[in-house]
């Protein structure tokens, strides 16, 4: 696996008010923004894990609590 040395921005398929996101991926955090905008937001790694982590946990417990 290549580690991430420069910059790379990539246009991706999920529209945000008819818009692609654009999302450029740092060394240390990620940025996404609309295409066309300047506003950017800019999470680091470690963030996004523990998110989607704890939305992983979060379905967990639903289908848990659905079984009989």
């Amino acid at each position: 696996m290549t580690l991430v040395g420069k910059p790379v921005i990539r246009e991706t398929g999920a529209l945000y008010r008819r818009r692609p996101l654009v999302v450029t991926i740092q060394p240390r955090h990620l940025e996404l923004r609309e295409k066309g905008r300047r506003d950017t937001l800019s999470l680091d790694y470690l963030t996004i894990y523990e998110m989607a982590m704890k939305i992983r946990w979060r379905k967990q417990q639903v289908e848990k609590r659905k079984r009989p």
